[in-house]
C-alpha cells in the first residue's frame, strides 16, 4: 500500500516503473484506492511518461466527491492508455513506461491509499506481459 497525502506544499507522489513492458497498441492501469479525509477541493492525479520522467503528461484526475467518497474503497479501477499512438514521436522504448500517482490536498490528514497496481500491456487487445 502506498500512502499519499498533503506534503510538498499541497502535492505527493509516488512513481512506478517498468522498463521491462512492451508495448504494442494500449497499456491498462488497475489498482484499487481508499481516500480519508479528502475535502471537495482534494484529489488525486495520474502522470505518465514514455521517454524516462523529462515529460509528465496527466492522465486522468480524480476529485473528492465528484468521483470518490471518504470512507470508501474501490477496488479493480481500469484506466486504458495509448501512448505509442498518442504520442508516438516522443515515445523511447528502451525507457520504458513510468506512472505517477499524485495528491493534492490542503491537510496533513488528507490521505489517498493506493494498493495492488498492475500495469499491462495488451497489443490488439491480448495480454503481453504484467510489469508490475
Amino acid at each position: 500500500v502506498v500512502r499519499l497525502q498533503n506534503e510538498n506544499n499541497g502535492n505527493d507522489s509516488s512513481t512506478v516503473t517498468s522498463d521491462s513492458i512492451v508495448i504494442e497498441d494500449e497499456i491498462q492501469l488497475v489498482f484499487s484506492y481508499y481516500a480519508n479525509s479528502m475535502d471537495v477541493s482534494d484529489g488525486f492525479f495520474l502522470d505518465y511518461s514514455t521517454d524516462g520522467g523529462s515529460i509528465l503528461r496527466t492522465l486522468k484526475c480524480w476529485h473528492a466527491i465528484d468521483d470518490f467518497d471518504n470512507g470508501t474503497g474501490y477496488i479493480h479501477i481500469r484506466v486504458y492508455f495509448y501512448p505509442k499512438k498518442d504520442h508516438a514521436s516522443q515515445y523511447d522504448m528502451a525507457e520504458g513506461i513510468r506512472l505517477r500517482f499524485r495528491c493534492k490536498a490542503d491537510s496533513l490528514h488528507d490521505d489517498m491509499l493506493i494498493d495492488k497496481v498492475q500495469l499491462l500491456g495488451l497489443a490488439s487487445g491480448n495480454l503481453l506481459k504484467d510489469a508490475i
